[in-house]
């Protein structure tokens, strides 16, 4: 492809998903400053990365330290200065520059940096909606092909919705909570390890909007006489904590995952990454978690997601591939599976699966319907009510993982044997939800955003059991699912439905696996049997 003298080389997969309903007008040119993030290759190829990974979840090997990582697959410092070289020659800035994350910062006249990249821009609407995106596919200039395999930022859309991300809230008509917990009481009726707080971790949580007050932690803590835990914020792309501001529907969100966290594991130190609630903020976000050498997370929990079919096919591949780096890092990532049931918020009214809880690198949780009392389970259910209901299926994107093989996973809805969602589940009905402490006052929040970080706190306590992080931990549970359950390790979830699909024995595309016995999960972690 050539634009004016210069040869122009198409990225596969970087046309935007559609938007239904969504109308496109043509962007007029303008100089407004504009920061994309562009994805370089990796010094060592992606099977490298891949084998290394089939060796620490077979125990044969431990995880890559991060300098190790840096030193295998961080950057070559050649394709920098080549990027450099192109900036210079297009009067373009050279910000930022993260080696084992192999991103920079390339920042510009908006319309300038889509003339060298080939993009066409286009303004759309959507009802009250608008945002800045393109048509076609990115390309990248002849000097930089094979160097540059990412470019984004010129797609502005927001990229995760509620739909995985149920903020806190005051209790309504439709959804008044039949009963509810304080995170404590949540980790008791689950059987969290006891003498353990997480002590040695450091848990991320990743915001893409809204924010928290320090009064409502400060608060929530003492209320609950709670030593209140270490947490720092971290920017990334330019967003902030910003309680109050305009992205204020998520503050909720925001407070709702440090409280539980911090509730349910102390002892761990809580690192929040606030970045813009678009594409490349998203797979910024989390790649600066997974990667950040001063804070070192050992687990990552994502409460943020949207059906995989909206992310555009590179997008997705590069988020996964941060994802896979995370694994070999010994990072847990927990993921929220969405809090549609099985449409994950489409309007096609075809089963989809919620990104990044879809891929196979990360435990995905699915949410049920808890009701107990001093600690004992009086029902747990399918969480599937006027509230919403837990999210999972099949991915029509992601092949079936090995782990997943005896599980008997149906078909996708394209015919193909795909990855099988959710992994875990707990409790996350608003009308059996968790208590926060916001804006002054107790609400209840709930959704499959707060089973991720349910299990990401049990997970900081199962590692400071250990010693050591288990890392992506869904190949133990599939491989060792008999004996979990027979040891009641694991608990299988037998009654209700997601609107689509109904718990049966074994595997679900409602709750997966099941719920958790923390302490008897902690100790078959800690010493495994034989798999049967």
């Amino acid at each position: 492809m050539k634009r004016g003298r210069r040869t122009l080389v198409p990225l596969p997969g970087t046309r935007p998903a559609r938007v239904a309903g969504a109308r496109a007008t043509t962007a007029p040119r303008s100089r407004r400053r504009l920061t994309l993030t562009l994805r370089l290759r990796s010094r060592e190829k992606r099977l490298d990365l891949l084998s290394l990974f089939r060796g620490i979840t077979s125990g044969s090997r431990p995880p890559l330290r991060r300098d190790e990582f840096t030193a295998r697959f961080g950057v070559a410092r050649s394709d920098i200065v080549r990027v450099r070289q192109f900036a210079r020659a297009h009067g373009f800035r050279v910000g930022r520059i993260w080696i084992a994350e192999r991103r920079l910062h390339l920042s510009g006249p908006v319309s300038a940096l889509a003339d060298a990249f080939g993009v066409r821009r286009v303004v759309y609407r959507d009802g009250a909606a608008t945002w800045a995106s393109y048509t076609g596919r990115v390309c990248v200039p002849r000097e930089l092909a094979g160097c540059v395999i990412g470019v984004y930022g010129f797609n502005e859309r927001a990229q995760a919705n509620r739909g995985a991300a149920a903020a806190a809230a005051t209790p309504t008509a439709t959804a008044r909570p039949r009963v509810s917990y304080t995170p404590p009481e949540v980790g008791a009726i689950y059987g969290f390890p006891a003498g353990v707080d997480g002590r040695g971790q450091t848990i991320g949580v990743v915001a893409l909007g809204g924010g928290y007050a320090e009064a409502d932690l400060r608060g929530f803590f003492t209320r609950l006489r709670i030593r209140k835990p270490r947490y720092v914020s971290i920017s990334v792309d330019g967003a902030r904590n910003a309680p109050f501001g305009s992205t204020k529907s998520f503050d909720g969100e925001v407070t709702g995952d440090i409280q539980t966290i911090g509730a349910l594991a102390p002892g761990a130190r809580v690192a929040v990454y606030f970045a813009p609630n678009t594409a490349r903020g998203f797979l910024d976000a989390v790649s600066a978690a997974v990667h950040d050498p001063k804070q070192q997370i050992t687990v990552l929990s994502v409460s943020w997601g949207q059906a995989e079919v909206h992310f555009a096919r590179r997008t997705l591949e590069a988020f996964n591939d941060v994802l896979l780096e995370a694994a070999v890092l010994g990072v847990t990532v927990c993921c929220a599976s969405g809090d549609h049931g099985a449409f994950a918020a489409t309007r096609d009214r075809v089963p989809h699966v919620t990104f990044p809880a879809s891929s196979p690198y990360v435990l995905a949780c699915g949410g049920t319907t808890l009701v107990a009392k001093r600690k004992r389970i009086v029902s747990e259910t399918v969480w599937h009510n006027q509230t919403g209901a837990s999210g999972g299926g099949v991915s029509t994107l992601f092949p079936l993982p090995s782990w997943q093989r005896r599980v008997r996973v149906p078909t996708a809805t394209n015919r193909r044997r795909g990855r099988g969602v959710p992994d875990v589940a707990s409790n996350a009905d608003p009308r059996t939800g968790f208590r926060i402490f916001g804006r002054g006052a107790w609400h209840v929040g709930a959704g499959t955003s707060a089973a991720a970080p349910v299990w990401a706190a049990l997970i900081a306590r199962i590692n400071q059991v250990r010693g050591l992080p288990v890392g992506l931990v869904t190949p133990f549970l599939y491989g060792h699912y008999p004996r979990l359950l027979k040891d009641g390790a694991i608990r299988k979830i037998k009654r209700g439905n997601n609107g689509t699909f109904r718990a049966q024995r074994g595997w679900d595309r409602c709750t997966g696996l099941g719920v958790p016995d923390g302490t008897k999960l902690a100790n078959a972690i800690q010493h495994p049997k034989p798999a049967r």
